[in-house]
Parts: C-alpha cells; structure tokens; sequence
C-alpha cells in the first residue's frame, strides 16, 4: 500500500510543474506595477544625471530637484543595468527575478538540510512559488525580493556561526551583518534584520560575534550615504524623510503611542486580504496540528519573531507586501511541519483540515496568479496617445500622465509629472480638486492632462463641463474609457 507522501506527490508535482508555467507565461508582456515607474525614474536619472530625481513627483520634497532617500541600493542596480541594457520596462524587473534566482538556491540548500522528503521539497516550492506576493513582486522593480534574499542570506550566515562555535563564526556573523547592512541600503526597512540578528546573538548569549555584526552592519549600510556631502544634502534627507505626504499623514498618535498602535494592529499586515488569510491560516494550523516538529527549529521561529516584532515597531504602512520579509521563515517552518504531516501513516481528522487549508490556500494564490499572468502591457498604447494628442514634437510639452506614461515616454517630452503627484499633494492640500486641481497644474506650466479614470475621478475631473475648463485655461480635447485629455489654451 502506499504512503500518503507517494499519493500526493504525483499531484504535487504537476502542480508545481503548472504554477511554474504560469509564471514563465506571466513574464511575458508583464503590465507595469505603478511602483515600477516611480522607482524606474529613479535609476533612469542616476544613469543619466549621476543622482536621483524625480519628475513624476514633481512639487513633492522638491524631488524634482535631488531625491536622496529613496531605495539606493535598488536604484543603482538599476542605474547600472539602463547602462549595460537600455531603459525599458522588462530590464528594470529582471532585477527582481535575478534575486529570486539567488533565493530559491538558498531556500533549497536550506529546506534540505532540514532532512524533509523529497514531497515536502516539492510541496514547499509549490506554496512558495504560487504565493501571490512572490509571484507578482518577483517581477516588479521593488526592493522587497532583493531585501527579502539579501535578509535570508544574512539570517542563513547566523544561524551558521551559532551552530560552529569556532574562529570562522566572528567571520560568518560579520558577513551577516555585512548582508544586513545591505538589505538596509536597498529599503530602510531592512534595518529589521540587524535588530533580529542582534537579538538572535543576544539570546544564545553569543556576545563574542555580536561587535563584529554590528561594525560590518555599518559598512553595508554605507553606501547609502553615497549622494549626502554636505549639511544641506542631510537638512533635505530629513526634511523628505518626515515630510513626505505619505509619511506625514501616517503619524495619527504622539509618541510614543503611536509605536504602541502601530505594534497592536500590526495583525491588519496578515489579513488584510484573501491572499494574505490564506497563508496566515495555513501556517497556524501546521503550527498548531504539529508542534513538536516545528519546535526543534527554535532559531528560526525565535529569528522570524524579531523580524514580525521588528517590522510592527518601525513599519509606517500595513502594507502586505512587506510579508515577504517573512516568507523564507514560514515557509521554512511551514515545511518542517508538512514533512511530519506527509510522514504520518493514516489521515486524522486535523490531516484532514490541514489537506483542505492546502488546497483553499493554493486556490486563492493561483486565483490572484491567473489574473495577473493575463493583464499585458503595450507600450505602443502610450506612443499612440502621445501621436494622437501631441503630434510628433512633444519634446517641448510638460505633459500630466499615469506614471507609468514614462514606458517608453520618458525621453519623449520635456517632463512628465505623474497624475499620482496631485493625489500625493492632494492629503496635504484638499483644494486639488476640480478646477483647483488644473489651477496647480499651471505652476508646473503644465500644457497637457492626460488622467486615467480613476485618477479624473478622484481628482474631480471626471465630469468637470468643458465651461469651467475652458475658464481655468484648458479644453478637453479627447475622452476615452481609459483616458480624459486636456490641452492648455
């Protein structure tokens, strides 16, 4: 007869053979994410200019003129790869899926040295692969896959200098900290993994490798400082770290009340949505149906604890995809659990629950996958706006678009500020609305609109008449489902 692991390992292995199919297909003409124009700029006027900038943002902390905190680390990747490739859309997110690459070796090298079955290996990548956030972020110009590997490599270098207790350890936990350095350059947020390999030392009482840590957590985080020379460039650093609208609206409690809040409700970051319920459920019910197996992983669980306890301190935003700071570990966990689930000679009634979670989790992931791998992106849609209502010399027009109007746009007009620039504005200044919306966009001697829907709707343009168009300077010179146009008189 056989076991339960030979009975699902044929499904587990079609399975991942179709996740992994649909990813491959989901690359191909993959629709731009709104952070991939927003962070492109960035890399696209460091290779240009040798610093960052943003025109998209326009009005906001005077990034127009210098941008100095913002995702570095990333940015000069990307900087460095528009020199080696050209500035498109598919080389900026081939940055991600170069990290992810480096991450699943990893993850392999270290879901094995666990001693799980060769079905809990392909269980695992299957839930791994078909996650929603790992799915879409692998192919987006974020900095979370880079901070999630360059996280893991770190936490992988610890975990190694605590099992050795050798001279190579003080070596090892210096590297690590060297990676958490690293991953702190490339988004603020990766200061977690300092404070959870810190706290990894100090539990084990490993005082000896923590200097070490620290000073090469130092040295990583270094390269952040690369554009900041004088006393101004650190007045502007601070002043569009705190002042950014984002940023600024998010501080509803006074100190320190507000890290209180932040920390209560960090629970919204693990079920915010279906995707994210889904995960959440399963890896509660594997903690709770099997322990005992998950226990003998202590540095792990401890290690995951700082980075949720961490991350809930710090984090601004309950944003869901700073999960994937998480996923390596409870992934990790949730396959010491399986493996113990595959091995059990007959179903209970929690094995039972726990193949139904499975399948409910891999149902809503591969819900979410589908739809993305289906939604292309032409940049042909952009060149035919820009033909239609620009003619062919628009490199003497400031145009308001979709930020991501910058694929392949960008060197095609004067500046492009991004429609989302005014919703940004908007939480600090309410009058952006309406006509007040089109009477800013005159300071910016802006000479075409072009809003998507949704942004006409929230911006009160979308069923503005054409009288008080005309009487704030513009006229409406053509309306799509997608789009609404406006040329200034």
């Amino acid at each position: 007869m056989r076991s339960f692991g030979q009975k699902i390992n044929s499904a587990v292995a079609v399975a991942l053979f179709a996740v992994c199919a649909l990813f491959v297909y989901s690359l191909i003409l993959r629709v731009p994410h709104l952070d991939d124009a927003w962070i492109s700029e960035w890399a696209f006027w460091q290779s240009k200019l040798g610093y960052a900038k943003s025109e998209l943002m326009r009005g906001v902390t005077r990034q127009e003129w210098r941008h100095v905190v913002h995702h570095k680390l990333l940015t000069l990747q990307g900087a460095l790869a528009i020199r080696l490739f050209g500035f498109s859309l598919p080389v900026l997110k081939s940055v991600s899926l170069l990290y992810l690459g480096a991450f699943l070796w990893l993850f392999y090298r270290r879901l094995k040295a666990m001693a799980v079955q060769p079905t809990t290996v392909s269980l695992v990548f299957l839930l791994l692969v078909a996650n929603a956030f790992i799915f879409e972020y692998a192919f987006v110009f974020r900095p979370e896959i880079p901070v999630m590997t360059l996280g893991f490599a770190s936490f992988l270098l610890l975990e190694d200098a605590l099992r050795r207790h050798s001279g190579r350890s003080v070596l090892q936990a210096s590297a690590g900290g060297l990676l958490a350095g690293l991953s702190m350059a490339t988004h603020l947020n990766g200061v977690v993994f300092f404070m959870a390999g810190a706290f990894l030392l100090a539990v084990y009482r490993e005082w000896r490798l923590i200097p070490g840590f620290t000073l090469a957590f130092v040295a990583g985080f270094a390269p952040y400082a690369y554009d900041i020379h004088s006393l101004d460039d650190v007045q502007l650093a601070l002043y569009q770290l705190r002042d950014s609208p984002s940023v600024a609206l998010s501080g509803e409690y006074p100190f320190p009340f507000g890290i209180v809040v932040r920390f209560v409700k960090e629970h919204e970051r693990f079920f915010h949505s279906p995707k994210e319920m889904a995960l959440s459920l399963l890896f509660l019910t594997v903690l709770a149906t099997h322990f005992k197996s998950i226990r003998r992983n202590r540095v792990i669980g401890t290690y995951l604890s700082a980075l949720v306890v961490g991350l809930a301190l710090l984090s601004v935003h309950k944003t869901s995809k700073y999960l994937l700071l998480y996923m390596p570990y409870l992934f990790l966990l949730v396959g010491a659990g399986l493996d113990a689930w595959i091995g059990q000679p007959r179903q209970t009634r929690g094995s039972r629950l726990l193949l139904s979670l499975l399948l409910i989790y891999l149902g809503v992931q591969i819900f979410y996958d589908g739809r993305l791998a289906g939604q292309k992106f032409h940049p042909a849609t952009n060149r035919a706006l820009t033909l239609g209502f620009m003619g062919n010399r628009p490199d003497t027009c400031a145009i308001v678009a979709p930020m991501t109007f910058i694929f392949n746009e960008i060197e095609r007009f004067e500046r492009i500020q991004g429609g989302l620039c005014y919703l940004e504005l908007q939480k600090q200044h309410p009058e952006i609305y309406g006509v007040g919306f089109l009477e800013w966009t005159r300071r910016y001697g802006i000479d075409v609109i072009v809003l998507s829907t949704p942004e006409a709707k929230k911006l009160g343009m979308y069923d503005l008449d054409t009288q008080a168009c005309a009487a704030a300077g513009f006229e409406v010179t053509g309306r799509t489902p997608e789009h609404l146009v406006l040329r200034r008189k």
